[in-house]
């Protein structure tokens, strides 16, 4: 049997005796690996979400050779390493969702520099984690465009969620008219499309980072990259 669940926000009920990061009673947050194994390179550079042998919150099996279950169970055990303190006043059902699709789309506009205020950038599609991507870089003070290969989501982009402008990637006058205009795009589509088109509105340095789980090959005509530091 299998207990999905992923983005999970409860409250300690019991802790082991090395256990300092929380305490019984306290409510925390729990993404989607629950375990690392300590050993590889990743571990040992504390950056244990990277490690090859990383235990999945659900659908896995944990260190004491029993299933992981996850967040729809009614408790799981997690390494506390992987424990997320939650501070004093958010609501909890608002937390849930950052602690897989907010991560995600946080942790690239980290680690590639793109925290800066003034940026100016773009989320492609606007599932689930293209939420979070608009609200995030709107909080760090980004011009967000939103891409769409339709005018469906135009309402809920610029009205709802705060996005600066709206782009239809199948108006070819509206793809020209932004080449060479963004900074980033974070791409959040997770079914095989062309990259030249999204490609090609970047500025010189700008960065494309694929964020959805496409199990196709995905292709682009390398000068375009190359000629353009992308």
């Amino acid at each position: 049997p299998l207990v999905p669940g992923h983005e999970v926000v409860g409250e300690v009920v019991e802790v082991g005796p090395d256990v300092r990061k929380c305490k019984v009673g306290e409510n925390v947050g729990v993404g989607v690996i629950i375990g690392p194994c300590r050993q590889c390179g990743p571990c040992k550079s504390n950056i244990e979400q990277y490690c090859s042998k990383r235990i999945w919150t659900y659908n896995d099996v944990y260190t004491d050779g029993r299933p992981t279950q996850g967040g729809f169970a009614s408790s799981m055990i997690v390494d506390q390493k992987f424990i997320l303190n939650i501070p004093a006043g958010l609501a909890l059902e608002q937390v849930g969702p950052l602690l897989c699709a907010g991560v995600t789309v946080y942790s690239p506009l980290k680690q590639l520099g793109l925290k800066e205020s003034g940026l100016r950038g773009a989320i492609l599609g606007l599932g689930g984690v293209g939420h979070m991507g608009v609200k995030i870089a709107k909080a760090m003070g980004h011009h967000v465009t939103v891409i769409s290969s339709s005018n469906k989501k135009r309402e809920e982009a610029m009205d709802h969620l705060g996005a600066d402008a709206y782009l239809v990637s199948s108006d070819t006058a509206q793809m020209e008219a932004a080449t060479d205009s963004l900074d980033y795009i974070l791409d959040t589509v997770p079914v095989h499309h062309p990259l030249e088109p999204y490609i090609s509105l970047l500025k010189v340095g700008g960065k494309i980072v694929l964020m959805g789980v496409i199990p196709e090959p995905m292709q682009f005509i390398t000068p375009m990259v190359m000629l353009g530091r992308k």
